[in-house]
């Protein structure tokens, strides 16, 4: 997709779209539109109502097609999204699109999860599939890059040997990646530098992620993996780590700072905890042209 979308107020726009397309309890379909197969999302996009708040969100008409084309496209290959909450399923699919994210999970930019989640209440739950987008460590490089302003970004897991001393005042390190003497990741680096010359690296233990990782864990049980990390536990470390990275000391352009901001708040928005099954690829550097 070319980044031609504007996400200025995102996070409100999915907000409206969500109450458009859904009542206050989205495990109902009572407020879904009139006259549309409950096994069709594509019946349910071209409803009057849907289809004029995705052409308003993403404008352009082809823009239009081509994003309900991927998203009958992923609902199909799906069977977890198709038992979900339609409305949960568009609403995942449109913080992609106007982040300017493919969500072809094979390309590892972004994936829409389905998940159980309780939306009545602890002593009277009523679970329901609802669909959650995740967003990989691709995309945050990605959104660096946008800005023109980033030389070099990446992020790596370190295993046991090869960091050979890390200073956190300075940020200056050795490493020695002939040696690997643990299956596992025992850390995480992310590095970046702008045109201009300046440069950043962080580093991460492991501990450090797993801690983060209970901190923000919705479920009940914090020291329960969900389905993303205990599949892809290094790729949603790297994520960690280099969202970190840019939140705190990244050349925060408007655009940067946009993205990052609509990446947050579209995951807070009436959707679940995050989980993921497919594994994404090893990192690779990325630098900008």
């Amino acid at each position: 997709m070319a980044n031609n979308i504007n996400t200025s107020n995102t996070a409100n726009k999915l907000q409206a779209a969500a109450q458009g397309i859904r009542g206050n309890n989205p495990g109902s379909n009572q407020n879904q539109p009139s006259g549309i197969s409950k096994n069709l999302i594509s019946d349910f996009m071209r409803a009057p109502k849907i289809d004029s708040m995705i052409s308003n969100t993403l404008g352009e008409p082809g823009k239009k097609e081509q994003f309900v084309s991927s998203v009958i496209s992923l609902w199909s290959e799906n069977r977890d999204l198709q038992e979900a909450d339609r409305a949960s399923v568009l609403q995942a699919c449109m913080k992609a699109a106007v982040l300017d994210l493919p969500i072809d999970k094979n390309l590892g930019f972004a994936w829409v999860i389905a998940y159980d989640t309780n939306v009545g209440t602890e002593d009277n739950p009523k679970w329901v599939k609802m669909a959650q987008c995740q967003l990989g460590y691709k995309a945050f490089i990605q959104f660096a890059l946008r800005t023109g302003k980033y030389h070099k970004i990446n992020a790596i897991p370190i295993y046991q040997g090869q960091l050979k001393g890390f200073n956190y005042l300075t940020e200056e390190y050795e490493l020695d990646f002939s040696v690997k003497e643990s299956v596992e990741p025992i850390g995480y680096m992310a590095y970046y530098k702008l045109l201009d010359g300046f440069e950043k690296t962080v580093y991460w233990s492991r501990e450090e992620v797993e801690k983060h990782r209970q901190k923000f864990n919705k479920k009940r049980d914090k020291k329960a993996m969900n389905h993303v990390w205990s599949k892809n536990y290094d790729a949603m470390a790297l994520k960690t780590v280099i969202n970190n990275m840019l939140s705190k000391w990244g050349l925060l352009t408007t655009q940067l700072q946009n993205d990052l901001k609509v990446a947050d708040e579209a995951e807070r928005i009436d959707i679940t905890p995050i989980v993921d099954g497919d594994k994404e690829p090893q990192p690779q550097l990325t630098q900008a042209q």
